[in-house]
């Protein structure tokens, strides 16, 4: 009778742990505002910060503001890119980046976002 009470003990315990992991795995995404946000949203409120017009000076300034980002090396004339940040789901990493697009007297013309997601 003692042994049952320990088997329903360990799998209680089992349960309880079991749950915290989901728990763990499901909210802790959910607090990082690009696991939240849509691509076009997060494009959308990158454009309320440098509309379509805004020279690339303006872009890079507004750019190296954001310690979080990284700037990523581009070979086009016409782009900034960057990596806006991260996120881990379960076992599953996704990166966010932005491109600002310009045309050739450097005025936007796009934002483009990308979320790419790497399994291990």
């Amino acid at each position: 009778m003692n042994t049952n009470k320990v088997r329903v003990k360990k799998k209680m315990i089992i349960i309880l742990i079991v749950i915290i992991m989901v728990v763990i795995v499901v909210i802790k995404p959910s607090r990082n505002p690009l696991a939240r946000m849509t691509i076009e949203e997060i494009r959308e409120q990158l454009l309320l910060e440098t509309p379509i017009g805004t020279h690339i000076e303006d872009v890079s300034s507004f750019v190296d503001k954001n310690e979080d980002w990284n700037l990523i090396p581009t070979m086009y004339p016409y782009r900034v890119w960057v990596h806006l940040g991260g996120y881990r789901y379960f076992v599953f990493w996704t990166d966010v980046s932005a491109n600002w697009r310009f045309d050739e007297e450097f005025r936007l013309v796009d934002i483009v976002v990308r979320k790419s997601t790497d399994m291990p």
